[in-house]
């Protein structure tokens, strides 16, 4: 029989899976939001008809609310692989001041900017959708819900592996706050679109409870897809290393234990992923994340460029205002999070800074609000104060609205995060 907790956590999901699936088509056929979206200095070229014309997979009817954005790539991998005619692709000289972008199928020997995602994602989209096929779905409508159902089963899997931790590190009760709090924070809307949050969440969640459980083969094949669904899960390395030298496992390695030997070529398989990715796909990535998306790794000048543009934005802007005010308080709730985290479990607060310090040094002012999600000191510090009945109602009633504004943004096709 399924323990009370799991079938309170279970219930949760699948009211919020309904609340989620029912919202998502209420909002498309309740609202039209005004285009073009200017919130960033961007958007506005791609938000509205003219531009979602030349976005061909997120213009088809079925469960069009789930996607937008990024949702393009992993449909576009996953239905016609990295170099699908259809992508735009790029010249080696790229740059965002000339703009020359040709399909695929024109220039095939341009860099498609599909490179920039990581394959994890799109092949379990194909690999799902096979059966949805086999019943007679069309190809991208069969992609597009079998994306949705893995966000789904992801953000599931994360709730689960959070309820574990919050439970060993805090209480009971105060896991399944936390993994009540992951469907109502702000961008956890993302968890039921075709994005790589859910899946995400669910695989590195998972693979930090089993590390912390010394469970490390499943904490490193766990933790090898994670890497694999995005660049974050290569920082998995950190706790599951840190976890299994705080296990005795450095002795027991030198000891001559032939499960020490499984227990650390496990440990280091996000550094393995990461690797191999590297190795097949890494230059192709590199190139298109830099000059098409402008990311870089540790990009200090550019990231201070960057939220000096957005500074800007804010005084001039009240939209640009708005939005900002969201992703700045999700930021400085995962930074104080962290330094919480440090009482409680320092692997973890670790980890959680690693997530926050490379996605907030990228060379972007933008999604902060998405990439906390990662974060599980984010959810763990305020499970902890949930304890208080006030702040649990208040931090639903703070969390929730913005949620469903970023939901309709997204349904809308405008900017979301």
């Amino acid at each position: 029989m399924i323990p009370a907790e799991y079938r309170t956590i279970i219930l949760t999901w699948l009211i919020w899976v309904c609340m989620v699936l029912v919202l998502v088509q209420y909002l498309g056929a309740r609202f039209s939001l005004a285009a073009p979206d200017r919130v960033l200095s961007w958007t506005a070229e791609d938000t509205g008809p003219a531009g979602l014309a030349t976005h061909r997979y997120l213009n088809t009817p079925f469960m069009n609310g789930h996607v937008a954005w990024d949702s393009e790539y992993y449909l576009s991998i996953a239905l016609a692989g990295y170099h699908d005619p259809a992508m735009r692709a790029i010249p080696p000289d790229f740059s965002w001041k000339t703009r020359i972008m040709r399909s695929q199928r024109e220039q095939p020997s341009w860099i498609s900017v599909n490179h920039a995602f990581f394959p994890g994602y799109p092949l379990l989209i194909r690999i799902v959708k096979l059966p949805l096929t086999f019943l007679g779905v069309k190809e991208t409508a069969a992609a597009t819900l079998a994306g949705v159902l893995i966000s789904l089963g992801g953000a599931l899997a994360g709730m689960v592996a959070l309820y574990r931790i919050g439970r060993d590190i805090i209480d009971r009760n105060a896991g399944l706050r936390a993994s009540f709090y992951l469907l109502v924070a702000p961008a956890s809307m993302f968890l039921a679109m075709v994005y790589t949050e859910g899946l995400f969440l669910g695989l590195s969640f998972s693979a930090l409870m089993f590390a912390r459980e010394r469970c490390f083969v499943p904490a490193g094949i766990l933790a090898f897809a994670a890497t694999l669904t995005k660049a974050a899960g290569a920082l998995l390395l950190l706790p599951l290393f840190l976890y299994w030298y705080r296990s005795e496992g450095r002795k027991a390695l030198f000891g001559g234990k032939k499960r020490a030997y499984w227990d650390f070529i496990f440990v280091l398989a996000p550094a393995l992923a990461y690797a191999l990715f590297n190795l097949l796909m890494g230059r192709p990535f590199h190139f298109v994340e830099s000059v098409y998306f402008s990311r870089n790794l540790l990009d200090l000048a550019g990231t201070l460029a960057a939220w000096k543009g957005a500074l800007g934005l804010m005084i001039t802007s009240p939209q640009s205002l708005a939005y900002y005010m969201v992703e700045m308080a999700c930021l400085a709730t995962g930074i104080i999070s962290v330094i919480w985290m440090f009482r409680h479990d320092k692997v973890l607060a670790l980890y959680s800074g690693a997530i926050l310090f490379f996605s907030l040094t990228s060379g972007v002012a933008q999604g902060m609000h998405r990439y906390v999600l990662a974060l599980p000191s984010f959810f763990l510090l305020p499970a902890a104060l949930g304890r208080h009945s006030w702040f649990d109602r208040a931090w639903v009633m703070v969390n929730l609205p913005f949620m469903v504004m970023l939901m309709t943004t997204f349904v809308a096709d405008q900017w979301a995060g």
